[in-house]
């Protein structure tokens, strides 16, 4: 397959489509605050498409890495290293802004990323205000978050 130059607006649209900018939140109690807090942002396509997720690899400048789930014939690129995202992906998106309503959770994301850089996630005032900022993000809560914080607040 031959080897392109991606132009960054593609790639933005192809992320409005594709892409998924999202936060995993699992209850840990060897963690300080009691949670684990990981944020990410990936693309998934079919198995036949890895060479077009190498590309945009690629043109991140490498950073993430890229796996492929054989049962389910799928290949993900992922970057979860807050300091890429923070230095690569969410620049990116700041200077080619997705049009869909992924944009919106873009800015949720780039608002937990940077609470995360700044260490706010292992403290109690900030994983609720991550909460909170997760609540509007894709798909909302999933219930056992929200049972969880639900009864924190009584």
């Amino acid at each position: 397959m031959k080897k392109y130059k991606l132009n960054p607006y593609w790639v933005t649209g192809f992320v409005d489509a594709e892409g998924c900018f999202s936060l995993n939140m699992t209850e840990n109690k060897s963690y300080k605050i009691g949670w684990r807090n990981q944020a990410f942002f990936k693309i998934t396509l079919h198995i036949r498409d890895k060479n077009l997720l190498l590309q945009i690899k690629s043109f991140f400048i490498l950073v993430g890495s890229i796996y492929t789930r054989s049962k389910e014939e799928t290949v993900v690129y992922q970057v979860q290293s807050i300091k890429d995202i923070m230095k690569v992906i969410i620049p990116h998106f700041l200077n080619y802004p997705l049009i869909t309503q992924k944009q919106s959770d873009f800015l949720i994301f780039k608002n937990i990323v940077k609470l995360m850089n700044n260490g706010k996630h292992i403290k109690k005032d900030g994983l609720i205000k991550i909460v909170n900022l997760k609540a509007s993000l894709n798909r909302r809560l999933p219930k056992n978050i929200k049972s969880h914080f639900k009864k924190k607040k009584k």
